[in-house]
């Protein structure tokens, strides 16, 4: 790297380091935000003394509607063996199942890759017809997999996807050069 670009390099992230800290600070200070950890803690202190009685009502409420889920876990703390197994298996079960109901709502009602039959648990992703699937997952703010196949079912399934295995999706990649989409001014290959 030539001695011009680094020090370039250098006075940016000078000017962006300052432009940030100063933004927090206006931040805090609009907010009332506390600078330092015993600041902080009185604070706390402060709001749940004034807010105690709603602060139990909503523990209270949050303990009925989970009860068993709490005890679970609790027990699971305690090194139930058994319990933390069960705990475990259904939270597992659970992500498999709702992987399979999304893939295979995308798959036109079979459990498969749309292009090549592929049906291997493992294989199979979702495919984001377009090619613009980093883009809408950063959008929504949510990375792969559960969190995103959550979304698809809570959304009543859009449109613009499809089950795809890895290999066919790599295929797509290159031929369509989806590849060069999310970087900036540039492609490769």
């Amino acid at each position: 790297m030539d001695e011009n670009k680094t020090e370039r390099l250098k006075k940016y992230r000078q000017k962006w380091y300052q432009e940030h800290k100063d933004y927090y600070r206006r931040y805090r200070e609009r907010h009332g935000d506390c600078y330092t950890p015993e600041e902080r803690k009185a604070y706390h202190n402060k709001y749940r003394q004034e807010n105690l009685e709603k602060e139990k009502a909503r523990s209270k409420r949050y303990y009925q509607e989970h009860r068993e889920e709490i005890r679970t876990k609790s027990a699971m703390r305690r090194g139930d063996p058994e319990k933390k197994n069960m705990l475990h298996l259904q939270r597992v079960t659970g992500e498999k199942q709702l992987k399979v109901e999304v893939l295979t709502y995308y798959g036109n009602g079979a459990f498969a890759c749309v292009e090549c039959g592929e049906s291997r648990f493992p294989c199979l992703s979702i495919d984001h017809i377009d090619g613009t699937g980093a883009d809408h997952r950063r959008e929504l703010g949510l990375g792969g997999g559960g969190k995103f196949y959550r979304w698809l079912k809570k959304n009543n399934y859009p449109v613009g996807f499809q089950t795809l295995c890895m290999n066919c999706q790599w295929v797509k990649k290159y031929v369509n050069k989806e590849f060069s989409k999310g970087i900036k001014g540039g492609s490769r290959a």
